[in-house]
């Protein structure tokens, strides 16, 4: 495990490269912010169970307007007025509030690329953070379905990439690349995040 995070600490980031593999569409779109886009942070949990390192995703409940409804995501949301326009800090409060993880009990080990979902005109700051114990999940129902444990030695078996068709909306976007995730299809931001912090271990 202390390698791991020896990796992810000093190994560069490579943005651009990783997020290029799993990117649903032309990459640029994620690289063209708007002048009013809003902010926001994410949490990329990392933590001991069974003797080996898992990441924690969840799954979003159905909400009607929301348009990553029903999604995998990672712990996180919008920057608010207490946060005083630190993301490390949004990313920290957003976890504790969804899924129930104290932010004293996190070690935060690195941020990844930022990065512009054009879908919702939302520049995410993903955080890489660390707890030495398996913690216990309180979720923020409302918002939060279920939780996802996903071990790193699954994360890293290149058989779980596919590609597929996506029906979101009243649109069909082809040929999308994801992650099977125990049965789940895992995609788009989430999916290129992932991407960047598997390409950390390597």
């Amino acid at each position: 495990m202390n390698d791991i995070i020896y990796n992810l600490k000093s190994n560069e980031l490579r943005g651009l490269e990783a997020h290029a593999k799993m990117s649903p569409v032309d990459l640029s779109k994620y690289r063209l912010p708007t002048n009013n886009y809003k902010k926001a942070s994410v949490m990329l949990l990392l933590y001991p169970k069974n003797n080996e390192l898992h990441l924690c995703y969840m799954k979003r409940q159905e909400i009607e307007g929301d348009k990553h409804s029903g999604q995998i995501s990672f712990p996180g949301g919008q920057m608010e007025d207490s946060d005083n326009n630190n993301f490390e800090h949004c990313a920290l409060r957003e976890c504790e509030e969804e899924i129930g993880v104290s932010r004293n009990d996190i070690e935060i080990i690195k941020p990844l690329s930022p990065m512009y979902v054009f879908v919702s005109n939302f520049m995410v700051h993903p955080f890489i953070g660390y707890s030495s114990f398996t913690p216990s999940f309180e979720l923020q129902t409302s918002e939060v379905k279920n939780i996802i444990e996903v071990p790193l030695s699954y994360l890293q078996n290149p058989n779980i990439i596919g590609r597929t068709n996506i029906h979101i909306r009243n649109t069909v976007m082809k040929d999308v690349p994801y992650y099977d995730i125990f049965g789940d299809i895992l995609w788009g931001a989430t999916a290129m995040m992932t991407s960047e912090f598997l390409d950390l271990l390597s």
